[in-house]
């Protein structure tokens, strides 16, 4: 009995001093030293290529991140600018603060940490993905990024054929070689969107985010006693315009100029179709649409797309997504008319100028449901 006591001992002795002579990778360095912190500040800038289009969107992001013992982020406070808007989102106690750049907040609970696609410490962020996946990983040739010499390490998440497409997705992550800290990150991916067995579209992942500045280990928690600053008020969600009522007037531009008016399009029925570049549910959409624009070609139908988004946005949108309607760009104020601040919203108006049907979201009853409408209200405009 002692001498395998003593053999368990040698044993357990020899495998801690293996482990500890073990030279770690940087990669195993970078995540061992973020691993360890209690709390980190850095800026990220980061570039993103729309899902659904080839626009290019720019974020500036200031984090405060500080880490439960398990290593997820119990509590965060997150300064963004994005199109000239300015957001703060703050996770403290369980819950996540929206603060939004027009002084209104949402409360959400229970909450945990989300971010985007070059968020380094979420369950699906870079850190985690790489301890998922060690056998995924390639180390590739150093490289030079902002005048910092990097390691740089690839790692393939997914690549497969799916419905004859080649699906993947890829994340690479740039190291300091001074200090071990992450410098940038790039991820890139393709998919096909697929709804009861049949492709309605793609999404096209590709965006870069670099790291700046940061802080280990910044003091302790500051966010447990977080209270909504005095200038927020409480967002209130507002309703769909009511069936029945008259629908406002609007009027607008589309890419190539042209001028189109709720007026003009009087003694028509009208299906307004209001919605924004960045929502999945606008995918599913316009498939939908564009099969209703073929159906009522010919007949007393008219379909309007209208986009919170720049003439730039929209047109560059359309290249990839043709829609086979009218489609109005800068119709924000449009949207707000309508109660439509998100995406996406649909209005069907009869040819006397009243609302006959208003929705919010997606679903699949959607082209049933207005094929009906419309078809009756045609119906009655010829009684």
């Amino acid at each position: 009995m002692g001498r395998y006591l003593t053999f368990l001992l040698f044993l357990l002795v020899s495998q801690t001093t293996l482990a500890q002579n073990k030279t770690l990778s940087p990669l195993e360095k970078m995540v061992d030293k973020l691993s360890k912190a209690k709390s980190i500040e850095y800026s990220e800038l980061m570039y993103e290529k729309s899902f659904f289009s080839n626009d290019t969107v720019q974020q500036n992001n200031h984090k405060r991140l500080f880490f439960a013992p398990s290593g997820q982020v119990h509590a965060a406070d997150i300064a963004t600018e994005i199109d000239g808007s300015k957001i703060r989102t703050v996770l403290t106690n369980n819950r996540l603060y929206y603060l939004e750049s027009d002084s209104t907040y949402t409360i959400k609970e229970p909450a945990e940490y989300t971010g985007n696609f070059g968020e380094l410490f979420t369950k699906t962020g870079i850190i985690e993905t790489i301890k998922r996946h060690p056998k995924k990983i390639t180390q590739l040739n150093d490289t030079l990024i902002n005048g910092s010499s990097c390691y740089h390490y690839k790692i393939k998440i997914l690549d497969s054929i799916i419905e004859g497409e080649r699906n993947f997705s890829y994340s690479y992550i740039s190291i300091d070689k001074k200090n071990y800290l992450p410098v940038a990150s790039i991820h890139k991916g393709y998919g096909i969107i697929m709804q009861n067995g049949v492709k309605i579209g793609s999404v096209d992942l590709d965006s870069w985010s670099s790291y700046n500045d940061m802080k280990l280990d910044i003091g302790e928690n500051d966010l447990m006693d977080f209270q909504v600053p005095d200038r927020y008020r409480p967002y209130e969600k507002v309703t769909l315009l009511a069936e029945g009522t008259t629908a406002p007037a609007w009027d607008g531009l589309d890419v190539d100029g042209n001028r189109y008016t709720s007026k003009q399009f009087e003694g028509k029925v009208q299906l307004l179709f209001l919605s924004d570049i960045n929502c999945p549910a606008n995918q599913l959409s316009i498939s939908m649409l564009n099969k209703l624009a073929d159906h009522y070609k010919n007949q007393n139908v008219q379909i309007i797309g209208v986009y919170p988004e720049n003439s730039n946005k929209v047109n560059s949108y359309l290249q990839s997504n043709p829609l086979k309607f009218p489609v109005i760009y800068n119709g924000i104020y449009i949207k707000n008319s309508y109660n439509a601040p998100g995406a996406p919203y649909f209005y069907i108006i009869d040819p006397k100028g009243t609302i006959a049907k208003s929705v919010a979201l997606y679903s699949t009853d959607w082209q049933q449901q207005f094929t009906e409408i419309i078809d009756k209200l045609l119906i009655l405009s010829d009684q």
